[in-house]
Parts: C-alpha cells; sequence; structure tokens
C-alpha cells in the first residue's frame, strides 16, 4: 500500500483585502489534489513573510497570528492522522470536511435538534407535556427557516 502525500501551506488573497487587512488561508494537499480553507485570521500586508509562510516580526499580532495558524496546523495535521489510520482513502477534501466540523462523524446543529426532540416526544404523557414537544417542533422549524434565509445554509456542524 503506497503512503499518501500530505501538505499544509498558508497564503495570504490579497486581491481579498478589506479595511488595509488581507486573509490568510490554508492550502491542503493530498496526492496532488488541493482544496483550499479560510483560516478567518486576517493581518496587515506588510507582517505577512510569504516564503516562510508566516506573518514576520516580534510584534503582538505578528505573535499571534503565527500561533493561530500553528493551532490551525496542528488540528488539521491530527485530523488528517485520524482519518488515514481509520480509512485508507485520504482527500484533502476529507480533511477538511473534518476540520470543518462537517466529516461522516459528526453531527449537524438540525440532527442534534431532531434528536432531542424524538428523545422529548417519547416522555409526553410521562414527565413532559404535549404542548411542550409542539414547542420545540416549532423552534425546530424556525431555526431551519433561519440558517437558510439568514445563513443561507441548509444545515450547520
Amino acid at each position: 500500500m503506497r503512503k499518501s502525500t500530505f501538505k499544509i501551506l498558508f497564503y495570504v488573497n490579497k486581491q481579498r483585502m478589506k479595511e488595509g487587512r488581507i486573509p490568510i488561508y490554508a492550502r491542503l494537499t493530498v496526492n496532488g489534489k488541493s482544496t483550499f480553507v479560510n483560516c478567518r485570521v486576517t493581518l496587515p500586508p506588510a507582517l505577512w513573510d510569504s516564503k516562510a509562510n508566516k506573518a514576520v516580526g516580534k510584534s503582538h499580532e505578528a505573535q499571534t497570528v503565527n500561533r493561530k495558524l500553528e493551532h490551525i496546523r496542528t488540528q488539521i495535521e491530527r485530523h488528517y492522522q485520524r482519518i488515514s489510520d481509520r480509512d485508507a482513502y485520504v482527500t484533502a477534501e476529507r480533511v477538511k470536511q473534518a476540520y470543518l466540523g462537517m466529516g461522516e462523524e459528526y453531527e449537524t446543529l438540525l440532527e442534534a435538534f431532531d434528536k432531542f426532540n424524538r428523545d422529548f416526544k417519547q416522555h409526553v404523557g410521562i414527565d413532559r407535556a404535549q404542548s411542550t414537544y409542539r414547542k420545540y417542533d416549532n423552534v425546530r422549524k424556525r431555526l431551519a427557516e433561519f440558517l437558510a434565509e439568514k445563513l443561507h445554509r441548509e444545515d450547520i456542524p
């Protein structure tokens, strides 16, 4: 069995500069196939060293950014290792989904709400009221509407 190749590269996108700050992305490459993840970290362009793939300087902001990037790297590597230990099939997209909390073993918000409502319904008439169950069911429907209208998503991890 051939070992897969895995690499993480941090980079900035200067075209997406807002208010004098540029966002940092991570490019995940597994067996030559890449995907990217928004690290949700921004910094002034002068602090970024593209050769070292990190912030330069000893300022508090540079040190904070580098700590965050190292934490992100560690989390992504942990997900990659877990997937490669469990399955022989590892892709950059699977690692990304696991890092974002959307892998096969993660539960979404609406799934968790449905599970809660199923458990609650089993107790209706015993130690729970039917009216309370209807309220929870209504809250679940409104939450789904909120996710669709405001976040433009069907569900979130």
